[in-house]
């Protein structure tokens, strides 16, 4: 099911990623040298995973760097690639850190979903039951490769943690359990028309960052985004960091002001000007209601501070039926 299973490409891996963690984590944590040193990172980039028989979509693939079967993490979304693992897209690393998992011994797989980038297929509705399929897909691929040992975790942050319910309701077999970081499970309710009323400045702002011919277009190849990481990773991001926060609106200002794709615009249209009930809304409906069909083991993070957007699918998660007992009790 894989368009292209190479060895990992000299150039691409003559400089490995430099990990992402730095300073004390939202959970209240220091990383100590165990979270910062270990296996090794190398890159399996563009490896290409066929979910329909004229469409592949676009994988990057980081393993510990000496042979063996690893559990894979897997993140998937409609965003690019190209820079997650240099822990600098648009707005910040929401896949995690690939030298984080491979350190530990996990693979970690970043997905981009049809349409975008590199990834076959026409560009679509966001989180549309095809890309729900696909991913199902995907985690049954990352299984089967001779890297992984035949269990999948899903891993992410917001777009990268909407996706982890609505798949985890299809049951892959390999699936083992999700960790999502601030999701949404209704999606009307949740991010179209938050509190009753359209969200034109999100959508602005995440449809600039995201979305423009230049995100489509977009490829960092692997040896350029290892050499951002260890800029971006170094001591010198307690001095530039402190500055970069202060002028971030500014920047998400700028973000707005960029023009996506026409298809994007028009989707923007209808969001905002057609698609105020549910009935109209162009978005796909969520997995919030149906929540009880998720067997595997969970983890949902939410960060209180945000009042909007995410929040309500963190509780909507919590909430969820437990599952109906067995014969087995």
């Amino acid at each position: 099911m894989s368009a292209k299973i190479g060895k990992p490409g000299f150039w691409d891996n003559l400089i490995p990623p430099k990990g992402g963690l730095f300073g004390a984590q939202l959970a209240g944590w220091t990383p100590g040298l165990a979270a910062k040193s270990g296996l090794g990172c190398r890159v399996l980039a563009d490896q290409m995973i066929q979910v329909a028989p004229a469409v592949a979509l676009a994988a990057d693939v980081y393993v510990p760097r000496f042979l063996g079967r690893h559990p894979a993490v897997v993140a998937f979304a409609a965003y690019s690639k190209e820079l997650q693992a240099a822990g600098a897209p648009t707005g910040n690393n929401e896949t995690g850190s690939p030298p984080v998992f491979t350190n530990r011994g996990y693979a970690h797989v970043i997905v981009t979903r049809r349409g975008m980038g590199r990834s076959g297929g026409a560009d679509a509705v966001y989180l549309n039951d095809t890309d729900v399929v696909d991913h199902a897909k995907v985690i049954q691929w990352a299984a089967a490769q001779p890297w992984c040992d035949g269990q999948v975790v899903l891993f992410g942050t917001s777009y990268y943690g909407l996706t982890q319910p609505q798949v985890a309701r299809l049951q892959p077999p390999a699936l083992k359990g999700f960790f999502s970081i601030e999701m949404c499970t209704d999606f009307f309710r949740h991010i179209a028309m938050f509190g009753g009323a359209p969200q034109p400045d999100f959508f602005a702002l995440w449809m600039g960052a995201n979305f423009t011919p230049l995100q489509f277009a977009l490829r960092v190849p692997p040896l350029l985004r290892a050499l951002v990481s260890h800029v971006i990773n170094s001591p010198l991001k307690r001095v530039w960091w402190p500055q970069l926060k202060k002028r971030m609106s500014r920047i998400m200002k700028g973000f707005e002001r960029l023009t996506p794709t026409m298809a994007t615009r028009e989707l923007f249209a209808g969001l905002m000007l057609d698609g105020k009930t549910r009935a109209t809304s162009p978005l796909p409906a969520g997995p919030s209601g149906m929540l009880g069909d998720i067997t595997v083991p969970f983890v949902v993070v939410q960060n209180s501070g945000y009042l909007n957007l995410h929040q309500f699918g963190a509780y909507d998660l919590f909430e969820m039926p437990a599952p109906r007992p067995t014969e087995d009790g």
